[in-house]
């Protein structure tokens, strides 16, 4: 922990630990409280990769965060969701989530002309409801495809995050052959036009 407090700043080492200022406007008692404070300013100075992800239209998508780390803050109780909303909205505010929705929206109509583009007829379920498990099916209810639309920029088109529903579905979808897989990922990846 000390390690984690140093290397975000909201502590120093002066011979021992010191708490940094805003560490230690918590300092005056340890009770629930003052440890959901600290728990706010370590998610803001030192973000999971996961933070950015975990916000749709302003409520937390808890399928998103990681297993272990969904268990390590639950003690956050009911206080977990409007404090991941709140460090979300100072870190990235508003604007970030409604470009990631228009980006992803984008990509999955990318994938869908490409698909007409080659004799498929692609259904777009995503826009019927997330429950599916993935964005895009393909073929006939005897041999059905699912297809999950990742959309990234160049600095995250190395990634995906998957929710725990997507990739329930994938595991059951996995096709009979391996050259035949009843789920894919794909990634649409925009890049700035160059001049």
């Amino acid at each position: 922990m000390a390690g984690i407090l140093l290397d975000s700043g909201l502590a120093k080492l002066e011979g021992r630990i010191v708490a940094g200022r805003e560490l230690a406007k918590l300092d005056r008692v340890a009770d629930p409280t003052t440890f959901k404070g600290i728990a706010r300013l370590l998610l803001a100075y030192r973000p999971p990769s996961w933070l950015r992800s975990v916000v749709i239209d302003g409520k937390l998508a808890q399928e998103f965060i990681p297993q272990d780390d969904l268990e390590a803050i639950a003690w956050l109780g009911d206080d977990l969701e409007r404090i991941i909303v709140a460090v979300h909205n100072q870190l990235y505010g508003t604007a970030d989530e409604h470009f990631r929705k228009a980006l992803g929206d984008a990509g999955e109509l990318a994938i869908m002309s490409a698909y007409r583009g080659q004799g498929n007829h692609p259904r777009h379920v995503s826009l019927v409801s997330d429950r599916f498990g993935y964005d895009i099916e393909l073929g006939s209810p005897a041999q059905l495809h699912g297809v999950e639309v990742k959309s990234a920029v160049p600095a995250t088109a190395g990634r995906i995050i998957l929710s725990r529903n997507e990739y329930e579905v994938a595991q059951r979808m996995g096709g009979a052959m391996e050259d035949d897989p009843g789920h894919l990922f794909l990634q649409s990846r925009c890049d700035k036009e160059r001049h």
